[in-house]
């Protein structure tokens, strides 16, 4: 049999639709064979409890109404997620809330000092919850709610918080409390069955245990391939909470997201196989900057392998049918490029700062990328004369590959400017300009089509966002072309090997440089450095580059590093005066630094600068600010000079 409960999720929270929009995307899911409709909402619902949002920031109960009454229609009930825990920045950004932030004025969280999370420990905040939750139930009349209660960063910062944790209270207990009393409201007095995010349930086992056993976790995981139940921030610990939540009789569903088809299809088979959740969501998260259509085909996909038995699934059968249905072809071109298509994150989509690009040799996997862009891009442009309906499909996702084409013409456009900067006399900083400039001379015409799209889809709702983050992304790169092309010199610059032992990770990294003359400290980096998810290409090791403002510096490279899960190095060094600079001692190492003497040698051998554990961490937010620190003195490269002797 199917699995019971087959839902999928549209985020209003982060991006509001309209309701003939939300009607359709109903449509598509039953037609797909969901039984669910998730809305992910936060506070955009406005009531008599909380009448605070502008009308055009919000939904009415009569429009709610009318919305479960369509789903209905369709045999699709209707789950609100709603959260007073974490995630609760729509409801805590008004002024008549803001009492019951965790984080008040003044203060600073565990990322920041965003008022995002309800005080757990304040009384009122469980008035206010219960009057706006029996707002709702009078609306999604159906058994589930869902209350959130992810990514609680901030939990234990206020003073009242705190003072229970000096008295021996715990974080998970602070959790735990949180559900419980979310339990008693919401089950107790409005016969609900709660479901809950479960990635705190991770970094607190103990909850587990203490909890009420008929929460449902709700276990998202959103990598590629998914085989076990990994935890969720920090040093991941791959483990089967599944195993356990079946031999406890604890209830779960499994939530993939619909980026990724082999994401859906390993999720699926993991979960189904060796398991038995008890109900299946689809998420599908924030969609500002980009339509949800071009994610129609993995939704109906997966709505068809969800509803199909597992013994008579049959992935090839099923994605044929899928494209049949939605683009009137079987053709094994047409289908073959989309779930190829499927299959990729688009690496340039969240990629603006030029100084990202400045970074080591291209790799053999970013090489595969850009050729198999290059392929989907004719394999796309052909499907357009083989399919029958859906063409905006299509259209979305050739554009989606010819800004990734941006990108990856950009990146080999960095790697050409610095050939330069090392010395390769065949690069003029005229063709580097003329070549930059034909690059972002392609933007605007893919803007106007996205915009032509938006207004088709989305008619009224941010119109021209797109257009504005490609305007932004070519100011950004004619300013950087001005900044790197204007001095006939090469830039004085610092360089640095990472290795990220753990992506799940937030550790921190400040640079400093000292001025000669001045003997100025000078920061030019402070922030979290990591590769991005797409660019395997990047992981473990990756290089950074650091230019240097005009002026004489010092061959020393100060490095203070803090946070979650530590950070290790391989590498340095220093262009300055067009001369190289490579590590010859290492001094002032304090904190939790390792084998600091690995940076004198340029090979794959780490110097490790590390955190407490994740646990220690999560329990204990002040170590996270403990820093460790080294300082690197750097003499210039004999092998530049011919001074080295093989006698």
């Amino acid at each position: 049999m199917p699995v019971a409960i087959r839902s999928v999720q549209l985020d209003l929270a982060r991006q509001m639709e309209s309701l003939d929009y939300i009607e359709s995307f109903i449509d598509l899911a039953a037609d797909a064979g969901f039984n669910s409709l998730t809305l992910y909402l936060e506070a955009r619902i406005k009531t008599k409890s909380f009448p605070y949002p502008a009308d055009e920031e919000s939904y009415t109960i009569e429009e709610m109404k009318e919305v479960v009454a369509y789903a209905h229609s369709k045999q699709l009930s209707v789950i609100p997620v709603v959260s007073f825990l974490g995630h609760a920045e729509l409801f805590l950004k008004y002024e008549a809330l803001q009492y019951l932030a965790e984080i008040q004025d003044g203060e600073r969280g565990r990322f920041g000092s965003g008022k995002g999370e309800f005080c757990p420990s304040n009384d009122e905040t469980y008035v206010v919850a219960e009057k706006y939750w029996e707002e709702l139930c009078e609306v999604f009349t159906d058994e589930y709610v869902h209350i959130g209660c992810d990514e609680v960063w901030d939990l234990g910062f206020c003073k009242t918080c705190k003072a229970r944790l000096d008295q021996g209270q715990t974080h998970a207990g602070l959790f735990a409390e949180h559900v419980k009393r979310m339990h008693e409201i919401l089950s107790g007095k409005f016969g609900k069955t709660l479901l809950m995010w479960e990635d705190m349930n991770a970094d607190y086992p103990e909850l587990i245990h203490t909890l009420p056993k008929d929460i449902v976790r709700v276990v998202w995981k959103y990598e590629p391939v998914v085989d076990c139940t990994p935890s969720y921030f920090g040093r991941v610990k791959n483990d089967n909470r599944f195993a356990g939540y079946d031999a406890l009789g604890i209830p779960y569903w499994y939530a993939p997201r619909e980026v990724d088809l082999r994401n859906i299809t390993s999720f699926t088979e993991f979960a189904e196989s060796l398991h038995s959740p008890g109900g299946v969501l689809m998420t599908v998260w924030e969609r500002k900057h980009s339509l949800l259509l071009i994610d129609h085909p993995k939704i109906v996909f997966a709505g068809k392998l969800w509803n199909t038995p597992i013994e008579q699934r049959d992935v090839n059968e099923l994605w044929q049918e899928t494209c049949e249905e939605l683009f009137g072809s079987s053709d094994p071109l047409v289908c073959t490029a989309l779930w190829s298509a499927g299959n990729q994150h688009s690496w340039g989509e969240n990629a603006m700062s030029p100084q990202s690009f400045i970074r080591g040799s291209r790799t053999a996997y970013m090489s595969e990328r850009d050729a198999m862009n290059q392929h989907l891009l004719i394999s796309m442009n052909a499907c357009k004369n083989k399919v029958a309906s859906n063409q905006d499909v299509i259209e979305l996702t050739i554009l989606r590959l010819e800004i990734e084409r941006i990108f990856f013409d950009l990146l080999t456009w960095s790697q050409e400017l610095q050939r330069m900067w090392d010395g390769a006399g065949f690069i003029t900083r005229d063709d580097l300009g003329n070549k930059l400039d034909s690059i972002l001379d392609r933007i605007p015409g893919l803007s106007e089509r996205y915009k032509a799209l938006f207004e088709k889809w989305r008619p009224g709702v941010l119109a021209g966002n797109v257009v504005e983050r490609h305007e932004q992304l070519i100011k950004v790169w004619q300013e950087w072309k001005k900044k790197v092309l204007t001095n006939s010199k090469a830039p004085e610059r610092v360089i640095l090997r990472f290795c990220l032992n753990d992506y799940y990770g937030a550790q921190k990294v400040k640079i400093e440089v000292t001025g000669t003359s001045s003997n100025e400290t000078v920061e030019i980096f402070n922030g979290v450095s990591k590769p991005s998810t797409v660019d395997l290409s990047e992981q473990p090791f990756y290089t950074r580059t650091y230019l240097l403002d005009d002026g004489t510096w010092d061959p020393t490279i100060s490095i203070t590093s803090w946070g979650y899960e530590g950070i290790s190095l391989c590498y340095a060094k220093m262009i300055l005066g067009g001369e190289t600079y490579i590590p010859e001692r290492i001094s002032g190492v304090e904190g939790r630094v390792t084998n600091a003497e690995a940076l004198l040698i340029n090979d794959t051998t780490t110097c490790d600068i590390e955190s407490a554990t994740i646990e220690e961490l999560m329990k204990t937010p002040a170590l996270a600010e403990e820093t460790s620190a080294l300082r690197i003195h750097l003499k210039r490269d004999p092998r530049e000079w011919g001074e080295l002797s093989f006698e």
